[in-house]
């Protein structure tokens, strides 16, 4: 039901900045700088796409079909075939912007400084866990990081 005096809105509507209007629905803007390296592209049956670097260090999913709402996934690998070793998801409510830049800077970086990069953020993440930890003995409380 239309509130009273409320009108319908025939045509485009466009938000500013873009990035408010959530994702966009379509996988091409996030792909593209992957993409014009030369990543290989595979699809599934369900519509997926994935991308692998060429030394299939890196692997990026764009998953409109997924199993939950994780519509961008991006991991890395040490050995092609094993667990990886540092991964990030961006949900169906990211904007699509985010998750371009985000693969602008992955596609301009060698693996060599994506490494040395994800490693900071993994040192990082283990000191922040260590000081909540360290934290929650002094204050008397139990706590969890996530």
């Amino acid at each position: 039901m239309v509130p009273h005096g409320a009108r319908t809105i025939d045509g485009d509507v466009y938000v500013s900045p873009r990035y408010l209007g959530g994702s966009t629905a379509i996988g091409g803007p996030g792909l593209a700088p992957l993409l014009d390296l030369g990543w290989e592209l595979e699809h599934d049956d369900l519509g997926n796409a994935y991308l692998n670097a060429p030394d299939h260090k890196v692997r990026l999913g764009y998953l409109p079909e997924g199993e939950d709402d994780g519509l961008w996934r991006i991991n890395t690998y040490t050995d092609p075939f094993g667990p990886p070793t540092w991964g990030v998801c961006f949900n169906n409510s990211c904007p699509t912007e985010f998750v371009t830049a985000f693969t602008t800077v992955l596609a301009a970086m060698s693996l060599r400084q994506l490494e040395v990069a994800l490693g900071a953020i993994r040192r990082a993440a283990l000191t922040l866990r260590h000081a909540l930890a360290v934290s929650a003995h002094w204050s008397g409380r139990e706590g969890r990081v996530r």
